[in-house]
């Protein structure tokens, strides 16, 4: 969900939930299961940095922006970088 286009997100969920915080949740959910993934080493070392770095710009801009400006440079930015880690972590599948 991180990783389409605003608009894209606007339109696949539920007219009556916030945009912004279904995403952030969402991503925040998955990066939760982090610690299993690692310890049964279903990803490398170079995913587990993108994910990581993806995390890290999430949470700069959770503190320095927030969420009211959802579609701004900065979170399409985060957008960018979840779409790329995604199609790593396919291509380099072993889940």
């Amino acid at each position: 969900m991180m990783s389409l286009g605003y608009e894209l997100q606007k339109k696949s969920l539920p007219s009556y939930v916030i945009v912004a915080d279904e995403v952030i949740s969402d991503f925040e959910n998955s990066f939760l299961l982090m610690p299993q993934i690692v310890d049964n080493e279903m990803i490398s070392f170079k995913n587990i940095a993108l994910i990581l770095e993806l995390y890290n710009k999430t949470q700069w801009c959770l503190r320095n922006l927030g969420m009211d400006d959802f579609d701004n440079d900065e979170w399409n930015l985060v957008r960018e970088m979840a779409k790329n880690t995604s199609e790593q972590l396919m291509k380099d599948s072993r889940l």
